[in-house]
């Protein structure tokens, strides 16, 4: 009776150990997926939920939805990780994969198929190389969840359906270099209010039939300054309402517009702007390479984090005396910024404000006395130009103490003031003067 017992529960022992090892070997799935057969290969890990993509050339283009070797297997895969040297996504390749959240895109791919990712309805955001030419009919149709695709410039074309149903669209970018749109390309983009374009002259396509399923007062289309006529030439005031003057909000009381003609950004409203901690929440983002000027109106307090970070064409900065802090890297990477003039109002600046400013030569201030503030952290990494700091004539000792001697050399400004004089002789009034000795 012992050894028959012994005996169970050996052969129970032995058949969970089996059921544990095909576990495990059911775990990884692999195989070949390229158009040459071998050239790509694929592997999927169902416990962990991805599926990477390798080798060199081609993907197979899958002629059905259910083509694709790991279509069985889609509801395991959470993410897809596409490797360097694979040059196309096949057509169906990821259809109707419904929990993948997210995938990376090598800069070797060219091309991405048609209904390429179709149907993957947990798909928040793609980031699109520069490589890629081509993106096929259906390729993100009914990707209900995506809020964010930037197609690079490079693109040519852009297939029938390609974001139909894309209904958590918010806005879309296309580069100037798109030279063709399909058929329904946005349809049912329900959430979807600004789009953007570039084009000029002849190069402005015609509109595509059925763009979007929505009347034209919805949607705004964001065009280059003085090309309304060009643009309503090719039919596209049918589709969208043209704006070639941006605007918005960027605070609870504060607004922005934006004018492409002279690439005047515009910050006016009372009380402060709000921080901004990715760069596609920027509401001028897409403008960043127009925008030359920036004018802040009396009555804003501060600059939000990361404001105008990459305004990489900017030449000219005014602030308001109302203004009392500027954020995190709010001019970082304005590489074209020559001066910069900080009111005697503003009491906080945080570190890297002025971060990696190769152009910054001369920043002026006023403070005086126990007004100075600390030096920010960090003020311009990156830029070992030298920069001058022109302060109140005497105030050399104030600034050294808060530290603006570690990355400015000082230049005393002589001292400027207004003296009124009491006559009764009209000619008479008032009266420059300038100390000229402390």
């Amino acid at each position: 009776m012992v050894r028959r017992i012994h005996s169970i529960l050996l052969l129970l022992a032995l058949l969970i150990g089996s059921a544990g090892m095909n576990y495990v070997q059911a775990a990884t799935h692999s195989g070949n997926c390229g158009a040459n057969g071998n050239n790509v290969i694929w592997s999927l890990n169902t416990s962990t939920g991805v599926l990477t993509i390798s080798g060199s050339g081609a993907m197979e283009d899958f002629v059905s939805s259910s083509g694709a070797p790991w279509y069985l297997d889609r509801m395991s895969i959470t993410s897809v990780t596409i490797a360097n040297g694979v040059t196309t996504i096949g057509n169906y390749a990821f259809y109707a994969c419904v929990k993948l959240s997210s995938v990376a895109i090598p800069s070797s791919v060219t091309s991405i198929g048609n209904s390429g990712f179709s149907s993957c309805t947990k798909l928040t955001s793609v980031n699109i190389p520069n490589s890629v030419t081509k993106i096929g009919i259906y390729a993100f149709n009914h990707c209900y969840s995506l809020i964010s695709v930037t197609i690079p410039n490079g693109v040519t074309s852009i297939g029938e359906f390609t974001f139909n149903g894309c209904s958590s669209l918010t806005s879309m970018t296309i580069p100037n270099s798109v030279a063709s749109i399909g058929v329904s390309a946005f349809r049912d983009c329900s959430a979807l209010t600004d789009f953007y374009a570039s084009w000029t002259g002849d190069a402005i396509p015609m509109v595509p039939s059925k763009i979007h399923a929505y009347d034209a007062s919805q949607i705004k289309l964001h065009i280059p300054c003085g090309h309304a006529d060009a643009y309503i030439a090719k039919e596209w005031n049918t589709k969208f309402t043209l704006s070639d003057v941006a605007s918005g909000t960027c605070g609870d009381n504060v607004q922005w517009t934006f004018e492409s003609c002279n690439g005047t950004l515009t910050i006016s409203g009372t009380g402060a702007m709000v921080h901004y901690w990715a760069y596609e929440d920027i509401p001028w983002w897409n403008y960043r390479g127009s925008i030359q000027r920036i004018v802040i109106e009396e009555g804003v307090t501060s600059i939000g984090n990361h404001a105008f970070v990459q305004c990489s064409n900017l030449t000219s900065v005014s602030l308001p005396n109302t203004l009392t802090a500027i954020s995190y890297l709010a001019f970082g990477h304005c590489t074209s910024l020559p001066s910069l003039t900080i009111p005697s109002s503003v009491t906080s600046m945080a570190g890297m404000f002025i971060h990696n400013t190769p152009s910054l030569t001369d920043v002026y201030v006023s403070w005086t006395g126990d007004a100075v503030p600390d030096m920010p952290a960090d003020l311009h990494p990156y830029d070992a130009s030298p920069k001058r700091l022109h302060i109140p004539c005497g105030q050399t000792a104030a600034y050294s103490a808060k530290g603006w001697n570690n990355k400015f050399v000082f230049e005393q400004e002589n001292t400027h003031y207004t003296i009124t004089v009491e006559s009764d002789d009209p000619t008479m009034g008032t009266v420059d003067a300038r100390k000229i000795e402390e």
